[in-house]
């Protein structure tokens, strides 16, 4: 299967055909709404997303040049660089692409981190938004349920949803950093609720909504 993701867009295609992204599911379900915010905000929301996430991906990999970096770029690094040191966290999957089908549903998803939290396996994800909403727990549901296991086993959507922690991570402007747990084990319930809804509208050719990711 070759699964292409296009960054202009935000969406993937398996083998020519579009799927859903992970977080499309979210919109397409109503867990997220973006329309009233203005779109100039949003687009400077998601270049200053994009460049903090290229700009960890890069410590992460140790090749990082923090003098290239602004300062509204280099202390949200610094935040994930203490939120390392503090938890001791290991990333073992950075930025990494997957298609993945639950319950015979396929969708889209790439990770920001996945790896060893204190022995555990975790899903990390990571943020630049002024507060890490709600849906937040749905969306790591999504990756839960999707990431394969690290080690090659064959193992069920929710073995391996309910193994991993997952966990957000808000990177601030100051070099600190929020991190959010999420431990409910409903959310996967309605992330797949989410895939139904959203595999319905495109079966029967409903209009999706585009959101910033």
């Amino acid at each position: 299967m070759a699964l292409v993701f296009d960054a202009a867009t935000h969406a993937y295609t398996l083998d020519g055909i579009t799927i859903p992204s992970c977080t499309r599911v979210l919109d397409h379900a109503g867990l997220v709404d973006y329309s009233m915010i203005r779109q100039e905000i949003l687009e400077r929301k998601s270049l200053l997303g994009s460049l903090v996430h290229q700009a960890t991906h890069f410590y992460d990999e140790q090749d990082l040049d923090f003098s290239s970096l602004t300062d509204d770029i280099k202390y949200r690094v610094e935040a994930w660089a203490n939120f390392r040191i503090d938890t001791g966290f290991v990333p073992r999957l950075i930025e990494k692409r997957f298609v993945a089908t639950v319950n015979g549903m396929t969708y889209g998803l790439t990770i920001d981190r996945e790896g060893l939290f204190k022995k555990d396996e975790a899903i990390v994800d990571l943020k630049t938004s002024a507060t890490i909403e709600d849906w937040v727990a749905v969306q790591t549901s999504g990756y839960a349920l999707g990431v394969p296991d690290y080690n090659g086993k064959t193992l069920s959507p929710l073995a391996l949803f309910h193994r991993r922690r997952r966990m957000a991570v808000q990177l601030l402007s100051n070099g600190k950093y929020f991190k959010r747990d999420f431990e409910d084990r409903n959310d996967a319930t309605v992330f797949i609720s989410g895939l139904h809804i959203t595999h319905w509208k495109l079966n029967h050719k409903k209009p999706l909504r585009k959101i910033e990711e």
